[in-house]
């Protein structure tokens, strides 16, 4: 998790109280630079997207496919 900025780390625990991170990429997007984060919390998978000002796009738990965040994808 090295090289993840640590205002996108703190967006993605403030997200998901209790992640514990596991995975980190970096896509360029129209909208400018989104990091996909991914972690374990409380034996659940998630994926927290952040933009790189460090606003919450999208959470993702695997375990029930449910989607919260400010945005939506379409």
């Amino acid at each position: 998790m090295s090289g993840v900025p640590p205002n996108i780390v703190a967006a993605a625990t403030n997200a998901v109280p209790g992640i514990e991170l596991t995975e980190a990429e970096i896509e360029r997007t129209r909208n400018g630079i989104v990091y996909s984060v991914e972690g374990v919390a409380d034996g659940s998978a998630y994926e927290v997207e952040i933009a790189a000002d460090g606003r919450v796009i999208e959470v993702e738990s695997e375990d029930d496919d449910s989607d919260s965040g400010e945005d939506s994808k379409e």
